[in-house]
């Protein structure tokens, strides 16, 4: 983080299992938990794996899902009532065109398949 008084660059001390270096990754943050998700990327192979930052506590946690999109960067995310958004992102083989849910607050969690097309025509109720 940068210090705009100061005009110094500081860094974040946090504890807990945090995600690997990697770019092309997507966040999202939850205000509600002020908690930032983040999934996907690549750090020398493409992820498929989420993590939640709470920033009250500094902590770093790995979310386990039965479930998940295969590994891609260059996805989005977004958060709506208490659930996370995957849309789209790549691979070496190209590009996706598929959305992914996830109840941020059920357990055990699961990243859902939405068929894009009727999220387009219906939304994400």
């Amino acid at each position: 983080w940068y210090d705009l008084e100061q005009r110094t660059w500081g860094y974040e001390r946090w504890q807990g299992e945090g995600p690997k270096g990697r770019y092309v990754h997507c966040a999202a943050m939850h205000a509600t938990s002020n908690s930032m998700y983040v999934f996907g990327g690549f750090h020398g192979e493409y992820c498929n794996n989420l993590y939640q930052y709470n920033f009250d506590t500094k902590f770093w946690r790995y979310i386990h899902v039965t479930e998940a999109p295969c590994p891609r960067s260059g996805c989005c995310s977004w958060i709506h009532n208490d659930c996370l958004y995957i849309f789209g992102g790549c691979d070496d083989g190209g590009y996706f065109n598929d959305v992914w849910k996830v109840q941020l607050h059920t357990r055990p969690r699961s990243l859902f398949h939405i068929c894009c097309q009727y999220v387009l025509q219906h939304g994400i109720e």
